[in-house]
């Protein structure tokens, strides 16, 4: 795979730097892709076909909006709401979904 670097923005890159650079000061710093949020990486994945395909995506944009749910539901499950998800079915649909991805990228 071709380097993921250019595909994020140099913001984004920049936010990613700035917290290994704080891990190194503790010895906790991994490599800069670790150290990029999960917003950033489903913005590699989406932009690199490869990966689209790997994960078994049918499209960019189904690619795109399971990022947009699943970081709802982190969102949602890190800020203790109330209810972390409205649809049962749709969350069970998207605990699956999940499932899914994960074994496809080993």
């Amino acid at each position: 795979m071709k380097s993921w670097i250019p595909l994020l923005l140099e913001s984004r890159l920049d936010m990613a730097k700035k917290l290994i650079d704080a891990r190194m000061e503790n010895n906790e710093a991994l490599t800069l892709l670790d150290n990029t949020q999960l917003g950033d990486k489903g913005t590699i994945v989406q932009k690199t076909l490869e990966l689209v395909e790997k994960l078994g995506f049918e499209s960019k944009s189904q690619c795109r909006d399971f990022f947009k749910k699943i970081e709802k539901l982190r969102n949602n499950t890190a800020h203790s709401q109330q209810k972390i998800y409205h649809d049962n079915n749709e969350f069970i649909a998207l605990i699956l979904q999940i499932e899914r991805v994960i074994k496809n990228s080993i």
